[in-house]
């Protein structure tokens, strides 16, 4: 129950919000006063199985006024019980939620409001119709409450509540008295309406109270319409009843006649005339006495709504929220809310207070041609429908425009596309078994182009791209074909490039290495042969020097002159000759070794 409860006040906050951003027509003003709230009457005694009316007053408390109330009332469930709730003279015109009973609970709440504030002191909000059931001292109180200013703010003004206290006293004694042949009237007409319990009329006072409810299989619940127009009435006979009459018309105050239709427990009727009606059951004991009458009321409403129309002004901009003007009509029950099907397919409940001055913005819709059809519901569950098809401009869905078809493992990855302007957009990348891989999000620019780039690239394999969007005015659209991607292994050179650079640079570094060695070598060796060429040169120049005057000395001993001016034999040309071949031999001998050694220097490293 608290969360209902809170549902009726966010309801009515829903309400007093919607109405004054309507009627507002200057700047917001602080309430003034303090707002009560009380039961009329506050005490009264009852006998058992009488029926009696509490009404919920309202006190504005001066200032401003109030034009939203609600709340709640407890009663002890085993000495009251509801029998109806009527609003026909409440102050307010507009009901989020009509006031509602539970006799099992024990509790009545009502949630209501009015386009006007109220600014009296003795307002009625709604009628609740009891039924004592036990006697003894019981009370009625008000579990909680709201009075909300129209100051354009909903400041909750309510001051106060003041409760009732009732003394239900025992029923009346079962004697016999005498049947009046004419002091009751009774009808059986035709109608509808809600409440059941004991309801008075004339005649003489009634001296026998039967302990009875009625209740209807086809129209349970009083306070609700119904289209169905044969409705059928039950009650349970108690063995101090010995005779029952009805009559069912559309005065709620009717006393069957003191004519006994027999011990019957059930009643139907066929065909009953729309609107509100009652029912009147009566019972009669052994001894003759005659109850008064217990009354439910019905509500049929048999006519849909009138005819309608309805036009659509699809919103401005991509994806915008469409504006639909219609109003519908009921003379019967009234409009309870409107169904909204766009489409065909997706469909909307739409409260009245949705509907302002014939206005409902329509929830977002995504760009395209689009259908809708307004079914406006009666209280009765009547409908009358109306349609209307229009056109909103813009990307219909996202899509990726740009993206490789085959890129190379680990290379960055560029995707681009199109969505509505201003939309954020997500962009997944699926792997081949399901598993998002990656997603970004982003914004459209105005143009409506996004882009999405994966800087570290994916592992090889195949790749499905999805892309959504939820749009400026909260439309969600996703694309319906997905693109493929297929990302491969890189070459043999893109994947060990690095490491034949390498061995690249490592080879040419060797091999300067090398070559610096090599020219040290040769410049070694160049220099070492240089040495050995000019010790060569030297010790040739000396041996050819030393052959030469070897040569003259021989041929001089051979001749004869200096040689034997000195006083030296003559020689013999065999012996000069031998000389000279020795010197020759000593001669080629050292030249030889310098050459020798000229060779093995150009030959070391």
């Amino acid at each position: 129950m608290k969360n209902q409860q809170a549902r009726y006040k966010n309801s009515v906050a829903a309400l007093l919000v919607a109405m004054l951003a309507v009627l507002s027509l200057g700047p917001a003003v602080h309430a003034a006063g303090s707002a009560a709230m009380s039961l009329s009457p506050s005490s009264g005694t009852y006998a058992v199985g009488k029926n009696f009316t509490v009404s919920v007053m309202l006190d504005s408390g001066g200032g401003i006024g109030v034009n939203a109330a609600d709340g709640k009332l407890t009663f002890d469930p085993t000495q009251l019980a509801v029998q109806s709730v009527s609003k026909a003279n409440s102050v307010f015109n507009l009901w989020v939620a009509d006031p509602s009973f539970s006799n099992t609970d024990g509790s009545v709440s009502f949630s209501g409001g009015s386009n006007n504030a109220y600014t009296g002191s003795a307002g009625n909000v709604f009628d609740i119709t009891f039924q004592a059931l036990k006697a003894g001292t019981t009370s009625v109180s008000f579990a909680s409450g709201d009075a909300l200013a129209a100051d354009g703010q909903g400041t909750n003004v309510l001051g106060g509540t003041t409760g009732a206290t009732f003394t239900i006293g025992g029923s009346a004694s079962a004697t016999q008295t005498p049947k009046p042949s004419s002091a009751d009237s009774g009808s059986s007409s035709s109608g509808s309406g809600s409440g059941s319990g004991n309801g008075g009329g004339g005649g003489a006072p009634a001296s026998f109270t039967p302990t009875v409810t009625i209740s209807s299989p086809t129209n349970p619940d009083p306070t609700k319409w119904y289209n169905n127009p044969n409705p059928n009435f039950t009650w349970q006979l108690t063995p101090d009843i010995a005779g029952v009459n009805t009559a069912f018309d559309q005065n709620p105050n009717t006393l069957p006649k003191r004519s006994s239709a027999g011990l019957i427990s059930s009643k139907q009727f066929s065909n009953v005339p729309e609107g509100v009606s009652y029912f009147h059951a009566r019972f009669e004991d052994a001894l003759g006495n005659w109850s008064d009458a217990f009354t439910m009321q019905v509500q049929i409403d048999m006519t849909p709504p009138k005819p309608f129309t309805v036009t659509a002004q699809p919103g401005a901009g991509i994806s915008g929220r469409t504006v639909l003007e219609f109003t519908a009509t009921d003379t019967v029950s009234g409009v309870d809310h409107y169904v909204a099907i766009f489409d065909g397919t997706a469909s909307t409940t739409v409260p009245l207070s949705d509907v302002v001055n014939g206005i409902y913005t329509a929830p977002p819709l995504l760009a395209g041609k689009h259908t809708v059809a307004i079914l406006a519901m009666d209280k009765a569950g009547n409908s009358a429908e109306a349609d209307a098809e229009f056109n909103i401009a813009g990307v219909s869905s996202p899509e990726i425009t740009n993206f490789p078809a085959t890129v190379i493992e680990n290379s960055p990855i560029v995707l681009e596309g199109v969505a509505d302007s201003g939309s954020n957009v997500t962009v997944d990348l699926n792997s081949s078994a399901g598993k998002v891989v990656s997603e970004g999000k982003m914004v459209a620019d105005t143009t409506g182009h996004w882009l999405y780039a994966v800087e570290g690239g994916l592992p090889g394999g195949d790749y499905s791209l999805g892309v959504s969007m939820v749009t400026t005015q909260g439309a969600f659209a996703s694309t319906t074909a997905r693109a493929m991607m297929h990302v491969i292994s890189a070459p043999f050179i893109d994947r060990f490039g690095w490491i034949l650079i390498v061995l690249l640079i490592s080879a040419i570094c060797g091999l300067v290495t090398f070559g610096f060695y090599k020219k040290k070598i040769f410049d070694m060796q160049v220099a070492l042969a240089k040495r050995e060429n000019t010790e060569a040169r030297e010790k040739t120049k000396a041996v050819f020097e030393a052959l030469r005057e070897e040569v003259d000395d021989q041929v001089s001993h051979m001749e004869g002159g200096a040689a034997q001016a000195q006083g030296e034999a003559k020689l013999e040309p065999e012996v000069v000759l031998d000389s000279m071949r020795t010197a020759l031999g000593i001669s080629e001998t050292t030249i030889q070794k310098e050459i020798d050694d000229v060779d093995k220097a150009l030959a070391e490293e």
